[in-house]
């Protein structure tokens, strides 16, 4: 009997010695994140306009992505793009016309 309790402590204690040893590679691993590291991300959007936004109509859906003062204007699945100015009231985009596509016919927004 003595001998059955012995391998039943000496298996109770690896496995608790194992349990301790995965325990620590795991947060030993997990890397702090530093300023250093986040060099590889894009600088966020500046503007309180920037961002994407969205509006589905009975006819087409359309979407225009702010970043930076570069736009990119879906409807439907025709993409155009160019750069843009806002004045905190009148949002102006110019197109690009190298691949750009051209303006759609009628475009207003009201922000």
């Amino acid at each position: 009997m003595r001998t059955k309790s012995h391998w039943k402590h000496l298996l109770i204690g690896l496995f608790f010695i194992i349990m301790v040893f995965m325990v620590t590679v795991g947060i030993v691993s997990c890397k702090k994140n530093t300023d250093e590291d986040s060099s590889n991300v894009d600088e966020p959007i500046t503007g309180d306009e920037a961002g994407i936004y969205y509006f589905d109509a009975d006819d087409a859906e359309y979407l225009i992505s702010l970043n930076g003062n570069n736009f990119t204007l879906s409807i439907s699945d025709e993409e155009m793009y160019g750069e843009y100015t806002f004045d905190g009231t009148n949002l102006q985009l110019t197109f690009d016309g190298e691949g750009g596509g051209r303006p759609p016919p009628r475009c207003r927004a009201m922000y």
